[in-house]
């Protein structure tokens, strides 16, 4: 039998049973994008990135959103995650986290599985497309919380984009690691709308159709986004990567 977990870690019991899941992703995956399909299905709740460093207390409150692990007064991950989930009426419980959170707090593995928690392996396949909504969000330029955009041109840095390809591909593989000890569904940005019902019926959720708060944020191609997009194209030809590039 579950526990509820008040405000300040105390335990009592509570009969509910819930479905308990997180999205692990690197950045620019498409995890706010994918947290709001999930948060509009009346029975599901999933919250943000609960376990970023030095979030504000008071902004968490303003906002009137679970308070971060880090501003919690519990004393234990485990302790803190039995508190989300309970404090909730919904069916299926969780919250989005990013592999840098996982390596601050590697004990959220051992919560997970003692816990029973079901894990969303989210990844994007296109990388250029993830170094565009990196490069493009580093610079202001798009907000998924603000709804799509009109194209906003950037310049990438083919020697930079290589790099980042080569640690995204490692954070995706330690991710993947990660997720094999648990009960799981990988699911692609390119195919969230496709794939969803499988991923509802993972969460042991009712079908319902989705509508996420956050929009997705570039209208346009990659040619269109990119000011010097040849140039890219040009230095990855003959990679492996050359694939990413789809006008």
């Amino acid at each position: 039998m579950p526990h509820l977990i008040t405000e300040n870690c105390s335990v009592f019991t509570s009969g509910m049973e819930k479905t308990r899941f997180a999205i692990l992703f690197i950045g620019r995956q498409g995890s706010s994008y994918l947290q709001g399909l999930i948060d509009s299905h009346p029975d599901a709740k999933c919250e943000g990135e609960l376990f970023a460093p030095k979030v504000s207390r008071l902004r968490d409150m303003v906002k009137r959103r679970p308070i971060a692990f880090y501003n919690s007064r519990c004393k234990t991950v485990a302790e803190y995650l039995e508190q989300l989930t309970n404090s909730m009426p919904e069916t299926a419980v969780g919250f989005k986290i990013a592999l840098g959170s996982i390596e601050r707090h590697p004990n959220v593995i051992t919560s997970f599985s003692h816990l029973n928690y079901k894990i969303i392996r989210l990844s994007r396949e296109n990388m250029l497309d993830q170094y565009i909504s990196m490069i493009a969000s580093a610079n202001g330029k798009w907000t998924s919380e603000a709804g799509k955009f009109k194209v906003t041109k950037v310049k990438g840095d083919p020697k930079e984009s290589e790099t980042y390809f080569h640690i995204w591909d490692a954070q995706n593989s330690a991710l993947d690691r990660l997720a094999r000890g648990f009960p799981s569904i990988h699911i692609t940005y390119e195919r969230i709308a496709t794939d969803f019902p499988a991923l509802l019926d993972f969460l042991e959720l009712r079908p319902h159709v989705p509508e996420s708060r956050f929009k997705r944020q570039r209208v346009g191609g990659q040619r269109d986004s990119l000011v010097n997009y040849d140039e890219m194209k040009d230095y990855f030809a003959g990679s492996p990567r050359v694939v990413d590039f789809v006008e």
